[in-house]
């Protein structure tokens, strides 16, 4: 699924640059998947998996600063919610 990041996302989930911990490393694998043209970052279910593992494990704001917004957004989208 393709998530559209905004300045201010992209500029949070730039922040996990060089981060040591594996939720850091997970933020910027992201970050290096974004289309620089366009903002978009293509997520697949793994993806997904491991952002509500992350969640669930304490990362829930850090997580919200950067997909919370594009996130709810597709699925308002595909699911009507």
């Amino acid at each position: 699924m393709i998530l559209k990041l905004t300045i201010g996302e992209l500029k949070a989930l730039k922040e996990y640059s060089y981060h040591p911990s594996s939720f850091g490393r997970f933020m910027e694998q992201i970050y290096f998947r974004i289309d620089d043209d366009t903002g978009e970052v293509d997520l697949d279910m793994e993806d997904f998996k491991r952002i509500e593992s992350y969640e669930r494990r304490g990362h829930k704001k850090r997580i919200a600063q950067s997909l919370k917004r594009p996130m709810d957004e597709m699925y308002r989208r595909f699911f009507g919610r």
